[in-house]
C-alpha cells in the first residue's frame, strides 16, 4: 500500500502506464474487404481503418489493381479523465480515420492488396496485412444473347445493354443503351450510374440527357411486366477494325427503399459484352464509293433556272439513316456543257440523334454556269453507299435533268452593253463574262484630321467603356436585388407552376406534370429559403431545412412528395389520375406550409 506522497506517485505511474498504453495500443491499421472472391467485372471495396496519429499511407495497388473511387471518414476523439489527491489527470486517444478504396481488378487470379500504415516523422508506427483476393474471370457475351431471360437475374431491378446487332462497321454510328428493367410497383430514387470505359476504337458522344424516363414498350420477362428506362445511350462510331473488343459491365447504385433514409443503395451490374469491329469489305465496293458512305440513303435532285443570271442551280437533297455527317457531295463530274461548282448549304440540313441512329437530311446544292448555249444536260446523280444490316452495296440515284440557259440571259461586256448598236468580233454564240467599270472621277480629298470618320473613330474607344460601364452598373444593382426579388415572388410564381401542372394532367401527360411539382417544391424552397436541393440526400435536406427552424411535418412531406415524384417519372404507367390530383393538392399544402414557416 502507498501512503502520503508516495501514493500520490504511486497513483501518477499508474496512470501514466495506462496513458503510455493507450497510446501504444492506439496506433494500428486494420483492413476490412467486402469479399475475398469476385469477378474480374467486380468491384472490391477495400476499408483501410488508422487509429493513431500518424499520416495514413495506402499500399501501391501495382499493375494489379486499379483505383476507382476513394472515399474518407473520421470518427470523433474520445479522453479520459482522473482525479488524484484533487489533481485533474485527462488523457486523449487519437482519432480514427477509415479510407474507403473502391478497386477494379486488372486480371484473373490470386491478386494482392499489399499492406497499409501509419507513418508519423518518417517512422512506421503501424502496418495492416497484405491480404489475397482471388479474382475469377467472366466470359464476355454477345449482345443478342446478353439480354436473353435465361442471362437475366431474377430481381425486380435488373441492368442490361441493348445494342442492334454483335458486329459493326468502320464509320458507321451505333446507338448503344444501357436500360433499367424496373418491375410493376417497385419505388426507386433516381439511379447513379458510374462512367464507362470502352476501347479507343470507338468514338462516343452521349444523346440521352440528364432526364431518365420511361420508354415505351414494357418487357414482359419471368411472367412479370418491367418498365424500361434508359440510363446511358451514346453515339458510338467505329474508327478502326478490330477483331474483338470487350465492353465492360455497366454499373448502377439505386436505392430500392427511398422513404427509409438510412436505407443503402443497392449496386445493379450488367455483364461485360464482346462486339466484332469489321472493315466494309473490298468486294463488290463500286469505283465511285466514298470511305465512310455507311448506312441506307435515299436521294433525290431538283434544277432552279435562274433567269436573270443565265445560271441554275442543283439541289441535291440526301436522306436517310447512317453517316449523314460524315458522307461527301455526290459528284457532278462528267457535267458536259456547264461548269458546276459546289456552294454552301449547311443551312439546309436537319439531322437528329436519337434512340433510331443519325437520320434526317443533308442538303448538297452546285451552281451551274454554262459554257456554251443549247440544251444542257445533267446525268442522274447517284451516291453508293453500304448497307450494314445487308452487308452489302447499294445505291440511290435521280433522274435525269435538263436546263437550257435563255440566250438573252447571257452577260456581255461593257462596252457591248453601252452601244447595243456596235458589233463585236466575237462570234454571236460566244458567252462574255461580266465586267464592271465606273465613270466616276475622284472626289475632292478632305484632310483626314477634319473628317467625320477620323473623329468618330478616336471618340469609339471611350464611348464603349462608357457603355460597359454602364451596363456593369445596371447588372451590379439587378444581381443585388434578384435575391430579394424572387424570395417575394416566389409564392407567387410556385402557384403559377402548379397551375400549369394542374393543365398538363388534364391533358393526360402525367409524367411532365409530375416533373412540373418537382420543379416548383426545389424551385420554392432554392427562391424563398436560398437552399438547392439539387443532388443532396434525403439525410443533408433534412439537416439544412432543419436547421432554418422548420418541422419535422414540414420537412418530412416535402421530401415524401419529391421522392412520390422522382416515382412517377420512372413508372408513370403505375399511377392513375386521381393519384396526380391528389399530388397537386398536397402540393398546394406544402408551398402553404413552408411560406408559413418562412415567415416565422
Amino acid at each position: 500500500m502507498f501512503t502520503g506522497r508516495n501514493q500520490d506517485v504511486g497513483l501518477l505511474v499508474v496512470v501514466l502506464a495506462m496513458m503510455v498504453s493507450s497510446l501504444l495500443y492506439a496506433q494500428s491499421v486494420t483492413t476490412r474487404f467486402s469479399a475475398r472472391s469476385i469477378t474480374t467485372d467486380d468491384l472490391l471495396e477495400a476499408h483501410f481503418t488508422f487509429e493513431g496519429s500518424g499520416k495514413p499511407q495506402l499500399p501501391s495497388f501495382g499493375p494489379d489493381w486499379k483505383l476507382v473511387r476513394r472515399s474518407e471518414r473520421q470518427s470523433a476523439s474520445s479522453s479520459f479523465t482522473m482525479v488524484i489527491n484533487g489533481k485533474v489527470v485527462q488523457s486523449e486517444s487519437k482519432k480514427e480515420r477509415t479510407i474507403i478504396a473502391s478497386l477494379q481488378p486488372l486480371r484473373a487470379g490470386m491478386l494482392t492488396v499489399g499492406a497499409a500504415s501509419l507513418i508519423k516523422n518518417g517512422q512506421i508506427l503501424a502496418t495492416s496485412r497484405s491480404v489475397e483476393i482471388h479474382v475469377r474471370g467472366v466470359q464476355a457475351q454477345s449482345p443478342s444473347t446478353v439480354d436473353a431471360p435465361n442471362n437475366l437475374p431474377r430481381e425486380s431491378i435488373i441492368v442490361v445493354p441493348e445494342f442492334k446487332r454483335d458486329w459493326f462497321y468502320v464509320g458507321e454510328p451505333i446507338v448503344a443503351t444501357w436500360t433499367l428493367l424496373i418491375q410493376q410497383g417497385q419505388r426507386i430514387n433516381e439511379p447513379e450510374v458510374e462512367e464507362i470505359s470502352v476501347s479507343d476504337a470507338i468514338q462516343r458522344e452521349s444523346i440521352l440527357g440528364e432526364k431518365f424516363e420511361e420508354e415505351a414498350p414494357t418487357k414482359q420477362l419471368f411472367g412479370r411486366t418491367f418498365h424500361r428506362v434508359p440510363i446511358v445511350r451514346e453515339i458510338w462510331t467505329v474508327i478502326r477494325p478490330k477483331e474483338k473488343v470487350t465492353i465492360p459491365g455497366l454499373r448502377a447504385r439505386v436505392n430500392t427503399n427511398p422513404r427509409d433514409f438510412f436505407s443503402r443503395p443497392k449496386t445493379l451490374k450488367s455483364p461485360p459484352m464482346s462486339l466484332e469491329l469489321r472493315s466494309v469489305p473490298t468486294a463488290g465496293r463500286p469505283p465511285e464509293y466514298r470511305e465512310g458512305t455507311i448506312g441506307t440513303f435515299t436521294l433525290h435532285a431538283r434544277l432552279h433556272d435562274d433567269d436573270a443570271s443565265g445560271r441554275a442551280i442543283v439541289e441535291i437533297e440526301v436522306r436517310g439513316n447512317g453517316s449523314l455527317t460524315t458522307i461527301d457531295p455526290p459528284s457532278l463530274a462528267t457535267l458536259a456543257g456547264a461548269e458546276a461548282r459546289l456552294l454552301p448549304s449547311d443551312d439546309r440540313d436537319a439531322i437528329e440523334k436519337d434512340r433510331l441512329g443519325i437520320h434526317g437530311k443533308r442538303v448538297f446544292q452546285y451552281i451551274l454556269s454554262p459554257k456554251r448555249t443549247g440544251k444542257i444536260v445533267v446525268p442522274p446523280i447517284r451516291l453508293d453507299f453500304f448497307n450494314p444490316d445487308t452487308g452489302q452495296f447499294e445505291h440511290a440515284s435521280s433522274q435525269q435533268l435538263t436546263w437550257e440557259p435563255r440566250a438573252n440571259a447571257v452577260p456581255s461586256t461593257t462596252k457591248a452593253a453601252r452601244n447595243p448598236t456596235q458589233k463585236t468580233p466575237e462570234s454571236p454564240g460566244t458567252l462574255m463574262p461580266i465586267e464592271h467599270e465606273s465613270d466616276l472621277e475622284s472626289a475632292r480629298r478632305i484632310p483626314l484630321h477634319d473628317s467625320l470618320w477620323y473623329q468618330l473613330t478616336l471618340a469609339f474607344p471611350f464611348m464603349i467603356f462608357l457603355a460597359f460601364e454602364l451596363y456593369s452598373v445596371m447588372v451590379g444593382r439587378r444581381h443585388a436585388r434578384s435575391g430579394i426579388i424572387r424570395a417575394k415572388k416566389a409564392l407567387g410564381t410556385g402557384q403559377k407552376r402548379l397551375e400549369n401542372a394542374e393543365k398538363l394532367a388534364a391533358q393526360g401527360k402525367h409524367t411532365e406534370c409530375y416533373a412540373e411539382i418537382a420543379r416548383t417544391l426545389r424551385d420554392y424552397v432554392a427562391d424563398r429559403l436560398s437552399i438547392g436541393l439539387t443532388g443532396l440526400t434525403n439525410a443533408q435536406t433534412h439537416q439544412e431545412l432543419g436547421a432554418l427552424g422548420l418541422s419535422e411535418e414540414v420537412i418530412g412531406g416535402l421530401i415524401a412528395e419529391l421522392e412520390s415524384c422522382d416515382f412517377a417519372r420512372f413508372a408513370p404507367s403505375a399511377l392513375d389520375g386521381s393519384s396526380v390530383t391528389e399530388a397537386l393538392q398536397r402540393a398546394q399544402k406544402i408551398l402553404a406550409a413552408l411560406e408559413g414557416a418562412s415567415h416565422a
